[in-house]
């Protein structure tokens, strides 16, 4: 694989049924749990073509496989709520004071 490709942030270049670009990024799990990481290659490739993107993830790829299609547009939307979510600060009572234990500059996703 030629170093451009390496980088390209998809595994597999496909057509969509209106003949544009379909980009496909495949994962693999031994566990029954879509667990998977993502490159910031992988990452930004979906967030720079969230349309035409998908995310092909097989779980329990040893013994039962079982296939997990998610649309690139599902993925920058699930991103923009856990950014969200790490933006707000979460309270805990100490002796009745209720204190910050994280903030919005703490880093909840970076993707490798």
């Amino acid at each position: 694989m030629s170093e451009p490709e390496r980088y390209k942030g998809y595994d597999i270049e496909s057509k969509m049924s209106d003949g544009s670009p379909k980009y496909i990024e495949v994962k693999a799990s031994r566990s029954v749990v879509p667990d998977i990481e993502l490159t910031r290659n992988e990452y930004q490739h979906i967030l720079n073509n969230p349309e035409h993107s998908f995310v092909y993830v097989v779980t329990n790829a040893i013994s039962n496989p079982t296939l997990h299609i998610i649309p690139g547009a599902d993925i920058k939307d699930l991103m923009a709520r856990i950014i969200y979510l790490a933006a707000q600060p979460v309270f805990e009572s100490q002796g009745g004071v209720e204190t910050s234990n994280l903030t919005g500059s703490e880093v909840v996703f970076d993707p490798c």
